[in-house]
């Protein structure tokens, strides 16, 4: 007959090395990660890009060292960005730079434009809410437009509340349809979505967060016509940022 204690000796000897496995993995994981993230940091990524760019110049390749130049540019502002408001003119020049690299992707295939109908001057806004829109257009809208796809960005002061700014992200892409629609408005509504999440569901969370529940993303949309994304914010102005603080 198994003695009882006997038993219970080797399952608590079995749970403890699986513990301890455990925490070795974890400790290992960590490792890896902090490896990794001292590998590649800010300096040392610079750093490469430049010699790149330069080793490119070197070459000949004209283009490559531009857009190793722009991504450069792109990378130190989103890797300098915090969760604090920047200045609107600061986010449109990495957008700017954000589209002249798809330019080189792209070519002749997606044009762009930004405009502007108000003054956007001392205006401030929270980082990365409108890449992220950017870059969907790209994705899921114009990746498979063989010519003539656009993306157009406005600027604009609503006109009904004037402490309001409208900022829409517009393509010609393949749209989608009101199930879509729908499914991309539930999820980015969720209440278990985080801002950690990626993409149009974190936007969305952290305007409602910073700006209050009246503010958010709208979309409109119709298969094979285009998408045309508009995300409401406050007007806040330097100033007003300072006040708050």
């Amino acid at each position: 007959m198994t003695n009882p204690c006997f038993c219970a000796k080797i399952n608590f000897m079995s749970e403890s090395l699986s513990d301890l496995k455990h925490q070795i993995d974890s400790i290992q994981l960590e490792m890896r990660y902090k490896m990794l993230s001292s590998q590649i940091n800010p300096h040392f990524l610079f750093n490469t890009l430049e010699t790149i760019r330069m080793k490119a110049l070197g070459s000949g390749d004209k283009e490559v060292a531009t857009m190793l130049r722009i991504l450069a540019s792109l990378l130190r502002y989103n890797l300098s960005v915090e969760g604090k408001p920047v200045p609107l003119i600061k986010e449109l020049e990495a957008i700017q730079n954000y589209l002249n690299i798809q330019h080189f992707r792209f070519g002749d295939r997606v044009s762009y434009d930004i405009a502007t109908t108000c003054d956007i001057q001392n205006i401030m806004i929270l980082p990365l809410l409108i890449q992220p829109i950017v870059e969907n257009s790209f994705l899921h809208g114009l990746e498979n437009k063989v010519s003539g796809g656009f993306i157009y960005i406005l600027i604009t002061q609503d006109s009904k509340n004037r402490d309001d700014i409208l900022i829409t992200v517009k393509d010609n892409g393949c749209g989608m349809d009101e199930e879509q629609i729908k499914a991309l408005t539930e999820k980015m509504n969720a209440t278990n979505i985080t801002t950690t999440s990626i993409g149009m569901a974190n936007v969305n969370s952290r305007i409602k967060l910073f700006y209050g529940e009246q503010y958010g993303i709208t979309i409109q949309s119709e298969p094979g016509e285009g998408t045309s994304v508009t995300l409401r914010i406050r007007n806040f102005r330097e100033n007003q940022i300072e006040e708050t603080k």
